[in-house]
């Protein structure tokens, strides 16, 4: 089939991943949406962001920062919380067509674990990277583990992207990749379908440079049509 002047061919998609925060949800930080119902954004938690986008600390140091604001909050507050977020349009069509196409799905994000855990139980996710807050007694302990970081290059989305393709022996060509800002390049760099929902200006514009091929999409309404196409070969 020849589309947009260019020849089609069909091929398998065996992986899709999804970016978390603004891309399967509504929210575009999990992070920011606690330290903003705590009321600890302006206070303190803005400056760490600011710190860590000026180069000034590592992702490590900027996540241990946020956790320590929550050390001694009952857990069940955070998920209450966490619970306020809900998914972005479309969001459980997209990772239904992305099965039903055959494909594997995995969610990465540099959000919270907690949140992460409940998108892939409901939406029905099963390779899942997140950033785990640790909890004693039903208590935060102010404790981080990194899983998913921006700067360490072994656990960025982008490594673990190409890991997993390896353990599912998806080659690149075979993999989709679907963020909404800058901290997903890395892992739109890693797939053969690259997509930014609804990007800002500043980050489509920072996506394009670094990654030639992506697409900007308006939702992901859109990217289930684009999956769906894919799947009965017409695209």
């Amino acid at each position: 089939m020849v589309l947009d002047g260019r020849v089609k061919e069909r091929l398998q998609v065996k992986l899709i991943a999804f970016d978390m925060d603004g891309t399967l949800t509504d929210n575009p930080s999990s992070w920011e949406h606690i330290h903003r119902r705590f009321g600890l954004w302006e206070a303190h938690a803005d400056a760490y962001m600011k710190r860590f986008l000026a180069g000034e600390i590592t992702y490590a140091e900027f996540s241990r920062l946020d956790a320590l604001e929550w050390r001694g909050k009952p857990r069940r507050r955070l998920d209450a919380v966490l619970d306020e977020i809900g998914y972005a349009p479309c969001a459980r069509e997209a990772v239904s067509a992305a099965r039903e196409a055959g494909a594997a799905v995995a969610l990465i994000s540099s959000g919270l674990s907690l949140l992460a855990s409940r998108v892939a139980r409901e939406l029905d996710v099963r390779y899942v990277f997140a950033n785990e807050l640790s909890v004693s007694d039903g208590l935060m302990t102010g404790e981080v583990v990194i899983n998913v970081s921006i700067d360490d290059p072994a656990r960025t989305k982008g490594a673990i992207l190409k890991q997993l393709r390896r353990t599912l022996g998806a080659d690149q060509a075979e993999t989709w990749a679907v963020g909404d800002n800058w901290g997903d390049i890395e892992m739109l760099r890693e797939a053969g379908r690259a997509f930014l929902v609804a990007p800002r200006p500043e980050c489509r514009d920072q996506a394009m440079q670094a990654v030639p091929h992506v697409e900007c999409i308006p939702n992901l309404c859109h990217l289930v049509s684009l999956i769906r196409e894919v799947s009965v070969g017409t695209v």
